[in-house]
């Protein structure tokens, strides 16, 4: 079936150790009508942020070149359960910056891996216990930690594979296209540095979800694999006004999987704004 390429999405974000002190955790938007990026800079041993600044560089109606600054975010701790303080801290700024500095805060929480003795834990292996109780029924993993295989120490490699600079890498990219039938073709992806996971959906009806599909590539362990055929629950639903918290009943909690439902959500989210029928 013939089909035009009509919007492309790149989401990226990076976490580097710049030195002794401080990480810079740096997200950009790169899509075919945008182009922005954040910046945090955080403590490396208390992840409170020392710096905070968003650049505007395309819209719409061309280039520009803006840069903010936003000293209210300034000594709030950048990681886990900190998203009311933000929202509360800078009421004033766009969603897309704002969504930019979430994404440099999850950076944040899987660079930790890497920052376990700053971060007050004796090793990896005490980082993931002291994790996995702050993360139960959080997904499938940590919410069936007795029929793992393999643990977390194990899949990056311990001490042996122990990262001091460039500490976490992803991308998540949005791929959207209309066939002459009217039918929207959807391709997601995310690469981390942990997990690779692709979707592909088709909606005929406006916000109707017709068909999906998708692979995990790279994982901790088989248990996370399995969660992709919760997909299929999906199949024939009008996502279009689903919430978050509604899609996380078919793809996430202790059933499924957290960077799972972050690429469905956003894909929804993506072919609601940029393709309405």
């Amino acid at each position: 079936m013939t089909s035009r390429t009509v919007f492309i999405s790149n989401y990226s974000c990076r976490v580097d150790r710049i030195d002794k002190d401080n990480l810079l955790s740096e997200a950009i938007l790169l899509t075919t009508d945008q182009e922005l990026r954040a910046r945090l800079i955080t403590n490396v041993k208390s992840f409170k942020i020392q710096k905070a600044s968003w650049e505007l560089l395309r819209t719409p109606l061309g280039y520009t070149k803006e840069y903010h600054e936003v000293p209210e975010l300034v000594g709030i701790i950048a990681y886990l359960n900190s998203g009311q303080q933000i929202r509360e801290a800078v009421k004033y700024l766009p969603g897309i910056p704002l969504k930019l500095f979430f994404e440099c805060i999850k950076g944040n929480v899987q660079a930790e891996t890497y920052l376990v003795y700053e971060r007050g834990c004796s090793s990896l292996e005490d980082y993931n216990e002291y994790f996995a109780a702050h993360s139960v029924d959080s997904c499938s993993y940590y919410a069936n930690l007795d029929h793992v295989t393999n643990s977390w120490q194990g899949y990056v490699k311990g001490a042996s594979a122990y990262r001091d600079h460039s500490l976490y890498y992803r991308t998540v990219n949005h791929h959207l296209a209309r066939q002459k039938n009217d039918v929207i073709m959807a391709v997601s992806s995310l690469s981390d540095s942990f997990h690779e996971i692709s979707i592909r959906a088709s909606f005929a009806k406006p916000g109707v979800l017709a068909e999906i599909q998708g692979d995990f590539l790279r994982a901790p362990d088989n248990i996370c694999l399995e969660t992709i055929n919760r997909l299929l629950l999906m199949s024939g639903k009008n996502i279009s006004a689903m919430s978050k918290k509604e899609l996380a009943q078919y793809v996430g909690g202790p059933c499924g999987c957290t960077h799972l439902l972050d690429l469905v959500y956003e894909m929804c989210q993506t072919v609601s704004v940029e393709m309405p029928f």
